[in-house]
């Protein structure tokens, strides 16, 4: 019975101190996430802006890719046994117009979307979004 009133004594102060703990560092605590929150909001526009230009690069590669699957022969197929030409159809420079875009941030930003849908989830510029980009396009 020593023992375990030993714990139980033991667990009710380790209780308070856990309590008087959380009471000194609530500000600091509170602080500490309202800043984290602040980074992560700096943060979320530019992975979305880095993933969209990798994502173009790769659409880019791919469709560049797919053309020259199309334009190949098999080599049963020339009957004069040359080789076909395939960049013929696009320069080796060619890039694709790619827009990633983020169509509920901008609706949200321009004041088209009601306020009730809550804030734009990542970008706080219209610009980001590409949705400006693709208008001109």
């Amino acid at each position: 019975k020593a023992v375990i009133a030993t714990a139980k004594s033991s667990f009710k102060q380790s209780t308070r101190d856990l309590a008087k703990w959380r009471e000194d560092n609530t500000a600091r605590i509170q602080h500490d996430q309202e800043k984290c929150d602040a980074l992560q909001k700096q943060l979320k526009p530019l992975c979305a802006i880095v993933r969209n230009e990798y994502s173009k690069q790769c659409l880019q590669e791919d469709f560049r890719s797919g053309l020259k699957d199309l334009y190949k022969k098999d080599d049963g197929d020339d009957e004069d046994g040359g080789d076909v030409d395939v960049n013929a159809a696009l320069p080796e420079d060619f890039n694709m117009d790619v827009f990633g875009i983020s169509a509920n941030d901008y609706l949200k930003l321009m004041k088209i979307k009601p306020s009730r849908d809550g804030p734009p989830s990542c970008f706080s510029n219209a610009e980001d979004t590409q949705i400006p980009l693709l208008r001109a396009f």
